[in-house]
Order: C-alpha cells, then structure tokens, then sequence
C-alpha cells in the first residue's frame, strides 16, 4: 500500500507549527494546537499502532477504543510541551507505517471488532487514520493561521491606518479615488494577493481585482469590499483631520476607518494569515464607487463576470447587531426618491404687501409633507429602547417612533431635502416657490417603483387650490431578502460566533445597499453572505467616523474560520 502520506503527515504537522506563539490558545471549547499534538501522540501510540499490531498477529482481535477528551484531561495537554509531543507523534507514526509497508492484499483484509464502531478490516482502519488525520491537520491549521494574525496584528493595523490616509471621495476626486485605488492593489500584492490589477469600465472609477489559489477543487469565494470614502463633511465637526487616523479609547478615527476600508483589511488579514493557502480560493473584488451608489457595478459585473464567479460571495460592508456582537444581515429595505416642487408665484414678494392674501408655497410644501408621513407605532420600552435611543442619538424629551425591528421590517418616509432661505439669511418676503426631496424606505411584498410612482399620485391628487404642485420620482432601488438558512449560512454563523465569542444574530438592516441587488442580479442562485465591521457608534456617512478596534480584530479572527467553514460548500 502507498503510506508515503501516512509517513509524511508529523512533518506537515511540523510545518503548520513552526513559529507558533501560542500554542495553548483555544476557539470556544476546541483543541489548542498542544492538546491536538498530544492527541494525535496518544492515539497514534496506544490505538492505531497498536490495532494495526492486533490484525496483523491475532485472529479476530478486539480493538480498544481510547477517549481522547478523557486523556487530554489526565493528562493535562495543555502543560506540555508541543515539540516534544510532536518527536513523540513522529516515532509512533513510524512505528505503524513500519507495521503497514510490510502488508498485502490479504494481510489488509484481516478484520477485528473495534470498541464503539463495529467490524472493521485493515483496510478500514487505515482509512480511519486518514480521516483522522484530516480532521486535526484541518484544526491545527486555523489555529495556527489564528496564531499568525495575532503575531501581525499591528502590522495589519498599520497598513489600514495607511490606505486610510488617502482622501478617496468618489463624489469629487477621481485622481484620489485611482491613487487608492493603487494604494489597495499594493497592499493586495504584499499580503500574498495573486493576479492583481485594476479592473476598468468607461467613465467608472477602478475596482482593485486579486485571487488566492487552494486548488482547483477547492471551493471559491468571492469577497467584495469598497475602497472610495464618504465626503468628509464639516471639518470642524471633526475631533481630528479625517485622513490623520488617530486611536482614542479603543477606537480608529479616520474617514473609511468602518466604511468599508477596515472591513476590506480584515479579509486581506484572515488570507494572509493562513500559512500557505487558505483552504477555499479567494477572489477579491475592491470597487471605488460604492459610496456614490455603485451605478457602473453591474456593468463591472458583466464585463468581469466570469473572472468574479464564485461560490459564495462575502459582501464586507454591512454592520454588526452591536459592538461586540456579530450580525449577519439578511434583508435590506429598498428605497425611492420623491422631488416635491410647491409653485405659487412668479417671482418673491414683499410679505409686507402680500401676506394674508398671497400663498405661502413654503408652508403649503410643509403641510403636502406632514399628510405623507405614517403615524407612530407602538413604542418600545425598557433596556431595549434605551439602547436604540443611545444608538440613533435621539436626545431627552423626543419620543421615538417605532422599534428597531420597525427599521427593517416597515416602510418610512423622511425628509431628506429642503430648498428654503436660512433663517440667517432671511427678510420679509414670501418665497416664489419651495422644494423638498423625499425618501421613501419600502419593504416586501411593494416594488418599490410602484410605491414611489403611488407617493407621487396621492402628493399630486392633494387638494392644493392655491399652489401648482408636482412631484416626480427621481430614484428606485429594489429591497432584498434572502432565506438565511442551509450549510453556507450555517457556517457563517458558525464563523462569526466563534471568531467574536458572542452569539452570531440575524439582523436586517433600514438602509439600502445598491451593490446587493447588483450582485444577486447577476450570480442568481449564489448565497450572498452580508458582514462587516460597522458597529453603532461608528458614525459611518458622518464626521468622526470611527472603528472598533477590537471588533475588527473580532472580524478578521471570524474570516479566517469562515474560509475554514465554507468548505462545507464541498469539493468539484
């Protein structure tokens, strides 16, 4: 028989463990690297080499079973020493495979009982080993890539801060946007990225494309991430410049630091990390316009869609239930946008002369608004609201409408423009005309088109005698919801709940994510996986927008065993 692997497997075991910091570190109530070492020590020495000594001599021998959590507590694992239990390991390995090359066709057909399993031959036993083998080679492997990104975390860290420093506004500075574009690309290609380049679309800004390699029957996941950053805003909101990342109370301050540049560092950190390649194939897809609403993905996608097909798809930019408790994010709202314009007069006029007898097309546009709106729903209380108050910013006194769940599961419409004078700059004079823009969350089963052209129809059916009143729908994006069940969403959760050491929870999220239905639009069938780093206090789109540092730790840590974990979606 050929026990070349057999012989060969202390050596990669040996390998897997070379410069291993911690080898007494743990995930939940698993092996560490020392107690996986013994483990395969001690039923290597007393069970395997000792069975295989039973059916080579004895006529139907019983095979005694060993309880490794039993032996690993005796035996207290986690005192000794890691490369003497591995010399240990290689000698009884040796030993059996020793037993095995002098074996033939009739010796590894010679059966016996085995305590716990049945009736086993030579054959099925040696098959055992390999499995088992697998199994721990498998464990020991993400906890030494665990390992690694621990022992890099600053220098990970680092290179966040520094693709941070770069003032990428995709809505004003395409010369920034590409001069980030390049700075990912760099990174890529120095953590170990392979196949990098900019992936290009007429009158887009540039995605950054890199691949990972495990094997050609390895299953692949593609992980999408964005690069361009959110204007600043006001700059004298800021605590500090926005592309100086400066670290208070945990936390990174720096414009992109959440959204979504932590979360891109994150996967680069968890591929790195593995020593040799991750266990799935990987395809990076780092987009620049993500924060200007994505609107040339999917012509990316269909230009470079048979580069980015993947097994899964890891969307790296939504956030979490709260800091220090993973979410997956399962549905999003969609949303329109209403343009309201309010017309009363050909020209401004003294509200001296007018008033009382000339329509105020402002206070006509606040009214039309005011009927639009939904009504308050049944408030929450207790812990639940105090939370949701501290996370939304509400201030004392000011009731809030509607639960947390409200923001995922209900439709809402909010004022998100305004065209009138500021008080500063008012006088005594009654508008000519007023706008307003609104924006209207939808939710299943409604289209979202249709609810926008509904809105639109009852603001124009308003009796409105003493104004000319339209309104047009500017922009639709659909909602989406998956069903977050099966092995791929299983594995995720399972990634996340080990990886943060809180239990992963399903959550939706109020806003709307373009990039989403652009992905699920052109890989139908693919589970799409939503997850990122974004807490509540994070401030993503806002001034002293920040990251927490231990959650992006939390999320690299969970990516690696999500690689691991996904190898559930099977082998071609």
């Amino acid at each position: 028989m050929n026990s070349a692997e057999l012989r060969d497997y202390p050596q990669r075991v040996g390998e897997l463990i070379e410069g291993v910091f911690d080898a007494k570190m743990k995930v939940s109530d698993e092996f560490a690297i020392v107690e996986n070492v013994c483990h395969l020590r001690d039923i290597e020495a007393e069970g395997y080499a000792v069975r295989i000594e039973q059916l080579l001599r004895e006529d139907d021998p019983l095979l005694r079973d060993l309880d490794g959590e039993r032996l690993a507590r005796e035996r207290r694992y986690l005192e000794q020493d890691l490369h003497e239990a591995l010399r240990a390991f290689a000698e009884a390995r040796a030993r059996s495979v020793a037993l095995l090359e002098g074996a033939d066709e009739a010796a590894l057909a010679r059966e016996g009982t085995f305590e716990n399993v049945g009736r086993v031959s030579l054959a099925k036993l040696v098959a055992m080993m390999r499995e088992h083998d697998a199994g721990h080679l498998r464990d020991i492997a993400r906890l030494a890539a665990l390992d690694r990104f621990a022992q890099r975390r600053d220098e990970f860290r680092a290179d966040l801060e520094e693709l941070c420093r770069i003032p990428g506004v995709s809505a004003s500075d395409p010369q920034a946007v590409r001069a980030s574009a390049e700075a990912t690309a760099r990174l890529l290609e120095k953590h170990g990225i392979g196949g990098v380049r900019l992936l290009e679309v007429e009158g887009a800004h540039p995605a950054v494309y890199g691949e990972v390699r495990a094997g050609e029957t390895a299953p692949t996941i593609l992980i999408y991430g964005h690069h361009d950053v959110q204007p600043v805003g006001a700059l004298d909101r800021w605590m500090t410049p926005p592309f100086e990342p400066v670290e208070r109370d945990g936390r990174l301050f720096a414009r992109g630091s959440s959204d979504d540049k932590g979360g891109v560092l994150a996967h680069v950190a968890a591929s790195a990390s593995w020593r040799g390649a991750p266990p799935c194939n990987l395809k990076f897809f780092i987009e620049g316009e993500e924060e200007i609403g994505s609107p040339n993905l999917p012509a990316f996608l269909e230009r470079y869609g048979e580069l980015l097909r993947a097994d899964a798809v890891v969307l790296a930019d939504t956030p979490n239930a709260d800091t220090g408790i993973p979410g997956l994010t399962y549905r999003l709202r969609g949303m329109c946008m209403i343009d309201i314009e309010v017309r009363c007069l050909e020209r401004p006029l003294h509200s001296g002369r007018g008033s009382g007898a000339a329509p105020d097309p402002i206070a006509i546009l606040c009214r039309i608004i005011s009927e639009c709106g939904g009504k308050a729903t049944a408030l929450e209380t207790g812990g639940a609201a105090a939370a949701l108050r501290k996370d939304l910013g509400v201030l004392d006194g000011v009731e809030l409408l509607g639960t947390r769940e409200d923001t995922w599961t209900k439709p809402a419409i909010t004022v998100i423009g305004f065209d009138a004078p500021p008080v500063a700059q008012s006088f005594n004079q009654i508008a000519a005309s007023a706008r307003a823009r609104l924006s209207l969350r939808t939710v299943p089963p409604r289209d979202s088109r249709e609810a926008g052209e509904e809105l639109a129809a009852r603001i124009h059916a308003m009796e409105s005698p003493h104004a000319l009143v339209s309104a047009t729908l500017v922009k639709s994006v659909p909602w989406w919801i998956t069903d977050a069940t099966g092995p791929v969403f299983d594995a995720a959760r399972r990634a996340l709940t080990l990886g943060y050491g809180r239990e992963a929870q399903l959550i939706g999220s109020g806003g709307t994510i373009g990039f989403v239905g652009a992905f699920a639009s052109a890989f139908a069938g693919t589970p799409l996986l939503l997850m990122g780093v974004e807490d509540p206090p994070c401030n993503a789109h806002s001034e002293n927008e920040s990251l927490h540092l231990g959650d992006w730790e939390k999320c690299a840590r969970s990516s690696i065993l999500l690689y691991d974990e996904l190898l559930c979606l099977g082998v071609r």
